[in-house]
This record gives C-alpha cells, sequence and structure tokens, in this order.
C-alpha cells in the first residue's frame, strides 16, 4: 500500500457518499490512533498534537453522512489503543469516561486521548450550558487539567487529546448552535465539510470490494500507533506556511467563526496527517505535505461564511438572550448590575434565562462576572466587544 488515503478513498470508491466525507474520515482514522504519542513542539511550553474536529454538514440522507463514520470507526475500533466515546451522553459523562482508565480485550487504556463519534450530532451529546465550553477547552492538549462539573465534582484529565467527528444537516443548525457556539471559538476548531449531494448512485449489490481486504489498512495504522516522539517540520515547509500566513488577509470576507485565525493551526495539522498517511512516515513534515495541507485548508473557508448565514444571530431563545445581554453590555459600555439588566429586559428574558446565558459567555471568554455579596455586575471583554459588534452593527441592533 502507498498511501492510507488513496488506499482509503480506493476501497469506498462505489459507496455513494461524497469523497470529501471519505478523504476527512481517513484523516480522523490517522489522528485518533496517533493520539497523544506525537507532536510538534514550539518552544518550551507549546505543542500542537494531530488531533482534529470534523463536522459533515449536508442535507438529510441525500449525502450518506453516515457511511464514512461507520468506515472510519471500524478501522479505529480495530487498532484498540483509544478510548471511543459514541451514543447519547452528557458532556459529564463524556469527562468521567475520558478520566477512566479502561480495559478493552485485554488491553489498558490510559488518558483522556480518544475518538469522540456520532452519525448524528443532534441525538449525541445532550445539551447543556457547559458543553460548548468544555468541547472547546478539550479540543487542545492539556498534560493534567481538572475541570469542575455541575455536581461541584472535579475530574481531572490527564494527557487529554481529543478526535472528534460528527455529521448533522442545516436543519438542525438553528437548533443546536447558538450564537456563541459559532462566534466564541468552537466551529473556528471545527473543519467543516458542506456537501449537497452524494456523488453517484449505486445500491452496492455489484461493488467489487464487498469483500475486500482490510489488512493493509489496519496495517498501517497499527504501525502508526506505534510512533512516539517529536515531529519534524523541516525548514523550507517552516518558510513556506510563514510567507503564506504573513500574506494572508484574515480580516477579509471574515466568517466571524474564528476560523481564519486558526487556519495555520489546521494547516499543520493537516501536514502532520498527510506526512501519517505515507508508508514509513518517520515523523517528518516536509514542503509536499504543508503546500497540499494549506491547499486544502484554504478551500473550506467558504463553508464557515455558509454556517454563520445558515445559524444567524439570537437563532433559538439562549442564543435570543445572549444577543440581548451582548447588545446591552456594548452600548452601556460599563459594568451592568444583574437587577438592571433584568429589570431593563423585563419581558424578553428571565432569571434562569440570563443564568444559562452569562453561563455560556463566561466559558467562551466573552463577558466577565464581577461586584460584590451585595451586587453582581457584567461586563464584556474585549474579545466579546470585537467578536459581536460588527455583526449587531450590521443588523441594526446597536446605534
Amino acid at each position: 500500500m502507498d498511501d492510507f488515503i488513496e488506499e482509503f478513498l480506493k476501497v469506498t470508491r462505489y459507496m455513494e457518499s461524497p469523497t470529501s466525507y471519505f478523504e476527512w474520515a481517513g484523516y480522523t482514522a490517522l489522528a485518533a490512533v496517533m493520539r497523544d504519542n506525537a507532536y510538534v513542539r514550539f518552544g518550551a511550553f507549546r505543542r500542537v498534537y494531530p488531533n482534529i474536529y470534523v463536522m459533515f454538514i449536508g442535507d438529510s440522507a441525500a449525502t450518506r453522512k453516515s457511511s464514512p463514520l461507520k468506515a472510519l470507526s471500524r478501522l479505529v475500533k480495530t487498532i484498540n489503543n483509544t478510548k471511543i466515546i459514541e451514543g447519547r451522553a452528557s458532556i459529564q459523562a463524556v469527562l468521567n469516561e475520558l478520566a477512566a482508565v479502561k480495559n478493552r480485550e485485554n488491553k489498558t487504556i490510559k488518558g483522556a486521548s480518544c475518538l469522540m463519534y456520532t452519525e448524528e450530532l443532534a441525538s449525541f451529546l445532550v445539551k447543556d450550558t457547559q458543553t460548548s465550553g468544555i468541547l472547546t477547552d478539550i479540543y487542545d492538549y492539556h498534560e493534567e487539567h481538572p475541570v469542575l462539573l455541575k455536581s461541584q465534582e472535579v475530574v481531572t484529565l490527564k494527557d487529554t487529546c481529543v478526535t472528534f467527528i460528527a455529521a448533522t444537516n442545516f436543519a438542525f443548525l438553528k437548533d443546536m448552535f447558538s450564537n456563541v457556539d459559532v462566534h466564541g471559538g468552537l466551529v473556528g476548531r471545527q473543519i467543516i465539510l458542506v456537501e449537497n449531494k452524494a456523488r453517484h448512485k449505486d445500491l452496492g449489490f455489484n461493488d467489487p470490494t464487498t469483500d475486500v481486504d482490510l489488512e493493509p489498512l489496519i496495517k498501517h495504522l497499527h504501525e502508526l500507533a506505534r510512533k512516539k516522539g517529536i515531529i519534524k517540520v523541516t525548514e523550507d515547509a517552516i518558510k513556506y506556511m510563514d510567507d503564506w500566513y504573513k500574506a494572508c488577509d484574515f480580516e477579509k470576507n471574515e466568517s466571524h467563526t474564528g476560523f481564519e485565525h486558526r487556519a495555520h493551526i489546521h494547516a499543520l495539522k493537516l501536514a502532520i496527517l498527510l506526512g501519517a498517511s505515507e508508508p514509513r512516515f518517520d515523523l517528518i513534515v516536509e514542503k509536499r505535505h504543508m503546500v497540499r495541507a494549506i491547499e486544502k485548508i484554504s478551500k473550506i473557508w467558504v463553508n464557515y461564511k455558509k454556517l454563520t448565514a445558515s445559524v444567524g444571530t439570537g437563532s433559538t431563545p439562549i442564543g435570543q438572550c445572549i444577543t440581548e445581554v451582548m447588545v446591552m453590555l456594548i452600548k452601556m459600555n460599563r459594568p451592568i448590575e444583574r437587577e438592571f439588566l433584568l429589570s431593563t429586559l423585563l419581558g424578553r428574558i428571565d432569571a434562569e434565562m440570563l443564568d444559562k446565558a452569562i453561563m455560556t459567555l463566561e466559558q467562551s471568554g466573552l463577558v466577565y462576572t464581577g461586584g460584590n455579596q451585595l451586587k453582581t455586575t457584567y461586563e464584556i471583554s474585549n474579545k466579546g466587544r470585537n467578536m459581536f459588534l460588527n455583526e449587531l452593527e450590521m443588523k441594526g441592533k446597536v446605534n
């Protein structure tokens, strides 16, 4: 086998799902089995791991979103070197799973590395106000990371390296993603793939790959799972990436999801995975990997504009509450007392909705809570102001 992704696309070529879905499912499989074993190092404190968050968005059933996910899940489960989290669960249950030591098929799996996987995002995580903030937080590697649950129990995650892949359609997005989900960093950390139709129609009865030998793919993943250490990026690869990064105008036609400002990290992660897809990967990222990665990442920018156009601001009650609070904080341009905020927005939000909105905004770094025992105040952060002001002005909500 010459290349894992090419072989994966070859054995799935008769399936109806779009090629881009299978390609990124393949990258997800590579990322999941690499887990926290290898990384690119920046100085003494910063590391970039190849874990990725991927989202397939397409019309219900028409794009056959589940087929690539089933294929990658089967491969990763065969390797049995990382935790697999699937099925409906709360974010608190997910954290407990990540913190636990698992024994599967006489093998002990430690650490908070995992593949989170679902064929329909709407039926996966039980949505609560902590979900978005925690998913955003655990995207980055943490050697040791305590998380406070709603029960006030502290769960400590070690060597956190989460790879996440899910599928959904635009009909669900407005109920699933609040304005903060879109603009607070969670969407910007995801690779968004948008497709409207299957690549071809084929019932599958005449698929010559029905009895395909998956052993070459499995063997490659087993070998990759044993790779450990620091990934080297060659000088010419660094120069190419640096020239591209400095030449990019991230504010031009910005989606306001944060993706543009994380594009270089996405490109680096993909460059690692492109190298990992090749046989005899020796933990070196070369210029050719970087060129292909940047080209692929650049082509998906338009998908973030599509997503923001579909979701919009204040698309759910909690999303509307968040918008009302942010508008008020921007208008007042000072810390606002909780009592004043509730009385000013009387009839539009209540105390329970405000609590949920503030918790989400705090976890996303958009609002600070202050005050004392007698009064609670809320103040917008610079990040929150910059994120919301342009959008709200365009919608005519700030005078």
